[in-house]
């Protein structure tokens, strides 16, 4: 299947081809872009849902961006059987959602591969900035991936956020990352609805029993935060877990650099650079 255009839909269009994938007998589908979309943006103004493995590369159209236009999550990955879900050689932005995963929220059990991608300023509520799996016995690996400037909670809102870019909520699940890039994403705890709200994982918080965070080969973390807020008045902070990482399993880092991550109780009101 070859995307044609940026349109939003329709023949030729990025949400016509993952409609032809979700409606293919086949397990397995790839989906291409032609080469004069290089550099070129597609709007995603409401999700793409995933029901069907699929294998999404933009090799052919170099700096291919999906963007979430600060309204929708990008795709949605929703499904009674695995999902193997792999994306690779594309920028994928400004992704949304009022809960989990502003630009991925996988809600049923997946193996998702992300190679050479770049996740840029995506928003969520409550869990994942970029990324978000609640399902047990999930997967994500990412190789050559850059995570910049995604975000996931908000000071004035009731809820415990967790995971700037990236939330694993399922159990047994496993998290690969090599050769990747985390920086300046953030997880902010709110402060309503009488919640002391706190923040896990400035980068990454996986928080399912019996998970496993593998990093490796020259991956970098730095100027990630976890921010605790305050109740107006209040007399308990709010408390921030893991700058960079918050993992209540087991996890292995090697070769790769975590630089001065920021953790910050209660209100924060000024974050200075936090760089290697």
């Amino acid at each position: 299947m070859e995307v044609i255009n940026t349109n939003p839909a329709g023949i030729g269009s990025f949400a016509a081809a993952i409609a032809t994938a979700n409606g293919n007998r086949s397990l397995s589908n790839t989906i291409v872009f032609d080469a004069p979309l290089a550099a070129q943006t597609i709007t995603i103004s409401s999700e793409l849902v995933i029901t069907k493995s699929v294998l999404i590369d933009a090799s052919d159209a170099p700096g291919l961006i999906l963007d979430g236009d600060n309204t929708s999550t990008i795709f949605a990955i929703s499904s009674a059987h695995t999902v193997y879900f792999s994306v690779l050689n594309l920028k994928i932005q400004n992704g949304f959602s009022i809960a989990n995963g502003g630009a991925v929220d996988a809600e049923s059990t997946s193996r998702i591969t992300l190679e050479n991608d770049t996740f840029s300023d995506n928003y969520a509520l409550e869990n994942g900035g970029a990324i978000a799996m609640t399902a047990a016995y999930s997967s994500l690996v990412l190789q050559n991936c850059m995570f910049t400037g995604n975000t996931v909670g908000a000071v004035n809102q009731p809820v415990i956020a967790s995971g700037g870019a990236i939330a694993i909520l399922g159990s047994n699940s496993r998290l690969n990352i090599s050769q990747s890039r985390f920086s300046d994403n953030t997880a902010i705890g709110g402060n309503a609805g009488g919640v002391n709200g706190s923040a896990l994982g400035g980068a990454i918080s996986m928080s399912g029993a019996s998970d496993a965070l593998q990093i490796s080969q020259q991956s970098r973390f730095f100027a990630n935060q976890a921010m605790g807020t305050t109740l107006v008045g209040g007399a308990r902070a709010g408390m921030a877990f893991g700058g960079a990482i918050s993992i209540t399993g087991a996890g292995s880092v090697a070769n790769s650099i975590v630089g001065r991550p920021r953790s910050v109780a209660g209100v924060c009101t000024h974050t200075p650079a936090n760089r290697q």
